[in-house]
């Protein structure tokens, strides 16, 4: 069990039904994509855990995390990718995510792959560059929970631009149904994060390859 507590000003008892859900937040547009408890959920009901919560206005919040323990259990050991589980190719890509740490290690990891890559942190921007360069760009992989925008709003303009722009979607989350909207709306394809190196550079060659 892992108790994590504050005392600061609390949650109120309409919020806590809600707190868990996908999306959900009491922050304005752009400053929160009310992911973060979902996350937490999702991964401890994952590994056959629970997480509860114990709130009142103005005293502070508790949450509390149980998690199976598991004897004689051997560890695996992990393993690193090598060179032949990288699927190499060609091409220019933009690499929109608000993640700095997650847009880092897949650019480099494109960029040993062969790619041409330019990132964007900015939904705003990303839809400028597409303005700017939509002929010369073979791909664009798109974070759909980015800030400023919603996440159709970010899609929808970057099609409006052009139609046959090639889009390969990245979500923490499997299939929601903004994803599922995306794909129906002629996105290329889907990753889930944490994405590794071999899957990503796999699913790019594919995307490209097929609508180049």
């Amino acid at each position: 069990m892992l108790s994590v507590a504050d005392t600061g000003m609390g949650i109120t008892a309409e919020n806590l039904a809600n707190l868990f859900e996908p999306f959900f937040t009491t922050k304005s547009q752009g400053k929160g994509s009310g992911l973060g408890l979902a996350s937490a959920y999702g991964t401890v009901t994952h590994y056959q855990g629970a997480i509860t919560v114990d709130s009142d206005v103005d005293r502070g919040t508790e949450f509390t995390l149980y998690l199976p323990v598991v004897e004689g259990v051997a560890l695996a050991t992990p393993t690193v990718e090598n060179d032949s589980q990288i699927t190499r190719g060609s091409g220019k890509i933009l690499l929109v995510d608000d993640d700095l740490d997650v847009l880092l290690m897949m650019e480099d990891c494109l960029k040993s792959a062969g790619y041409e890559v330019i990132t964007c942190g900015d939904a705003i921007e990303s839809l400028k560059f597409v303005l700017e360069h939509t002929d010369s760009l073979d791909l664009v992989l798109l974070d759909m929970m980015m800030p400023n925008l919603s996440e159709k709003e970010l899609f929808a303009g970057m099609r409006n631009i052009n139609p046959s722009l090639n889009v390969l979607i990245v979500s923490a989350y499997s299939r929601t149904g903004m994803v599922n909207e995306a794909l129906e709306a002629g996105a290329v394809g889907f990753l889930e994060k944490p994405v590794s190196a071999g899957a990503l550079t796999k699913a790019v060659a594919q995307a490209i390859q097929v609508n180049g």
